[in-house]
């Protein structure tokens, strides 16, 4: 950063810019992935590998509301000079990471998981 101090409010500016279109590629490039490989939304429900993608999209779905609320509330009001909104950030930022634990422990259950039973 050549030497400039970091400043919070910019680094949660640009990371909730690039998170949001990360998550949009994510969601659309799994999506695609998912019907690829089920064959079709019928698989979602019928299928061990449709179960186990039903139990990490359970766990994705906080996390999407979380970055949701960041990037709406949290983050705006950082950009005010909220001291009290880098807490909620920080907050949320640990909740996040932990269910994004979660979400790997499931993800290596669905690499194993048979699409067809």
């Amino acid at each position: 950063r050549r030497g400039e101090p970091r400043d919070a409010r910019l680094i949660a500016v640009r990371f909730s810019v690039v998170a949001t279109y990360a998550l949009a590629a994510v969601a659309l490039s799994g999506t695609v992935l998912a019907l690829s490989i089920l064959g079709g939304i019928g698989g979602i429900l019928s299928t061990e590998f449709g179960r186990v993608l039903l139990v990490k999209l359970a766990l994705v779905a906080p996390i999407v509301g979380m970055g949701w609320w960041n990037h709406r509330v949290v983050v705006p009001a950082i950009e005010r000079g909220d001291r009290t909104a880098s807490d909620r950030l920080r907050v949320t930022a640990t909740v996040e990471a932990a269910l994004f634990i979660a979400v790997v422990a499931v993800t290596a259950l669905l690499v194993v998981a048979d699409p067809t039973t």
